[in-house]
């Protein structure tokens, strides 16, 4: 005996299957719109890491700059100080002599 065919054709349902490949196709789209947005969220992710790291980086320098002036500042004060002591001292400590002859005595009371 040879195996036999059966006489009971199955039904294929062609709607479900169009509306299956349908679905399918559907998510499928949507699969690869999500991967797209997702990637694009990924690149603002670095975009925006990159920034803030840049960001951290101008904030340090700009501190670093601020103690840098500050130092200067306190050292122009010091320089403009030890110049105006020097000053000061040179002059209480500078003696003058003057002479005057007699005939510029002279010269001042004929005035």
């Amino acid at each position: 005996m040879g195996i036999r065919k059966s006489k009971i054709t199955p039904s294929i349902n062609v709607d479900d299957m169009l509306k299956k490949v349908e679905i399918s196709h559907e998510t499928e789209t949507e699969k690869l719109d999500v991967d797209k947005r997702l990637k694009e969220i990924c690149e603002i992710k670095e975009t925006l890491l990159k920034i803030q790291q840049d960001l951290q980086d101008a904030i340090k320098a700009e501190g670093n700059a601020s103690v840098v002036l500050k130092k200067a500042i306190s050292n122009s004060n010091s320089i403009v100080n030890g110049i105006c002591n020097a000053i000061v001292k040179a002059e209480q400590n500078t003696e003058f002599r003057a002479t005057i002859k007699s005939e510029h005595f002279a010269q001042l009371n004929n005035s």
